[in-house]
């Protein structure tokens, strides 16, 4: 009844797919061991920003997925009032070293400020997997690297928190990701990494928000030949939607 429960909590976490306003979410999450430490949440500071945080906690099962459970509960307490991704990004390196380094527990975060209305991304990620940009008018695939070190292991980052900029055009899709999709083998051991998936991309982004991510997920899956994951599976499919 217990790991019921915590299944339960853990996936209330996600956000829900469906359409707001200008954006598309799709979500999809596969944990190893029905909990995991990998979450995600969108958060709308009005009808023209949002907030955007993906984070993966080392390790599997029940510690992870309090970890990720606290993660969750402080990036949507502070992102009502954040003005930029790296506000978040020191915040929560502090929180979590001061409160849990002791466990030997870090995680990979990243942090993503969406503005529908001017139509630009602000990112930083900290150790994380590139996020995926596909820019619809281009059939371009841009990689929005990771430029920190990962949270929690350190009282501070190692340098000055790093954020860049990127513009976007209606039509385009932003996918993040736990590398458990990217570290994904296959029985001849051949790991998908990122470029695999960017093909796997190409190949879906004509299709609308909900089938691409399910196509993605089967050509995943059909990779791996249905061999059992060996981490936990985090998809977060953004659709910039279309006038």
């Amino acid at each position: 009844m217990d790991l019921k429960l915590a299944r339960v909590v853990h996936r209330s976490m996600i956000p829900s797919s469906g359409r707001r306003g200008d954006l598309e979410i799709v979500c999809d999450f596969t944990p190893m061991i029905g909990i995991g430490g990998d979450y995600t949440s969108v958060h709308f500071q009005d009808d023209q920003h949002v907030v955007v945080g993906i984070c993966d906690v080392s390790g599997h099962g029940i510690a992870a997925a309090l970890l990720a459970n606290r993660v969750n509960s402080f990036v949507l307490n502070i992102a009502p009032s954040v003005r930029h991704p790296c506000e978040v990004v020191e915040a929560l390196n502090e929180f979590i070293y001061d409160h849990f380094h002791e466990t030997n527990l870090y995680l990979t975060f990243f942090c993503l400020f969406i503005d529908l209305e001017e139509q630009n991304l602000v990112f930083s990620g900290c150790g994380h997997p590139p996020a995926l940009l596909y820019c619809k008018r281009k059939d371009q695939i841009i990689r929005l690297e990771s430029e920190n070190t990962v949270i929690g292991l350190f009282a501070t980052l190692s340098r000055k928190c790093s954020m860049l900029k990127m513009p976007f055009e209606r039509g385009d899709r932003l996918i993040l990701y736990t590398d458990g999709v990217t570290e994904a083998k296959n029985p001849d051991g051949d790991i998908l990494g990122v470029s695999g998936l960017e093909t796997v991309l190409e190949e879906t982004a004509h299709l609308p928000p909900k089938e691409c991510i399910d196509s993605i997920i089967r050509l995943h899956n059909e990779f791996r030949r249905d061999l059992p994951a060996d981490d936990d599976q985090l998809l977060l499919g953004l659709s910039f939607v279309e006038e």
